[in-house]
């Protein structure tokens, strides 16, 4: 697979995902991100008139640098790429694939009836269940 991302991007991807779950940790445990905010322009479901709100900047940008950070990590290649990751790579993301389709019908249905929403996760979710996927396999087959 000539269109991964060298090795190195790995590391600064497990990095990223890393620095940011510390600081999630903190920010959930302590709440002490209370003074960034950032002004929001956005409308009042009332009314219907834009006004300027305020909101959290880390709760807005920790999913996206997350979802930067799991994939680097995804489409990087392995320090040592042997030919028989290529097909554990697809058989993990037919099956991650297959999750997700399920888990987004199980979340829309979730958020028909209970009214939550389930977007984070959903955003999360699939990078994680390729790379636990990618990785079992890919040790079962080192044992063979």
């Amino acid at each position: 697979m000539n269109h991964l991302f060298h090795f190195k991007f790995k590391v600064i991807g497990i990095i990223i995902v890393a620095v940011v779950t510390i600081f999630s940790a903190i920010f959930f445990a302590f709440g002490s991100f209370d003074n960034l905010m950032v002004l929001n322009f956005t409308s009042n479901s009332e009314s219907s008139t834009p006004f300027l709100g305020q909101q959290n900047i880390f709760s807005t940008i920790t999913p996206i640098i997350l979802i930067v950070g799991f994939s680097l990590i995804v489409f990087s290649k392995e320090k040592n790429e042997m030919h028989y990751l290529k097909s554990i790579r697809i058989k993990a993301l037919i099956i991650t694939s297959v999750a997700f389709i399920i888990l987004v019908n199980a979340s829309i249905l979730i958020n028909s009836f209970f009214g939550t929403s389930f977007l984070f996760l959903n955003s999360i979710l699939p990078f994680i269940i390729y790379l636990s996927l990618f990785y079992s396999s890919k040790k079962r087959e080192q044992k063979k």
